[in-house]
């Protein structure tokens, strides 16, 4: 006659497969949210580029205010 597995048994293994997919589901949030640390710093660095080409074209734009100014 077979013996079915007992009852700690089944909970020990209910509770490791628990156990395993919790972390399975932390790496994915943890990998999720190092994919939108990426996103975020490139972001930062695309809005850092148009804050520098920004303020070359102020810098361009007070040369000819004066240039303006002086003409006059």
């Amino acid at each position: 006659m077979e013996k079915s597995p007992n009852f700690s048994t089944t909970f020990s293994t209910n509770g490791l497969l628990a156990q395993l997919v919790f972390s399975y589901q932390l790496s994915a949030i943890s990998y999720q949210l190092s994919v939108i640390s990426y996103q975020l710093s490139v972001i930062s660095y695309q809005l850092s580029a148009i804050s520098y080409q920004l303020s070359v074209i102020s810098y361009q734009l007070s040369g000819i205010s004066y240039q303006l100014s002086a003409i006059s």
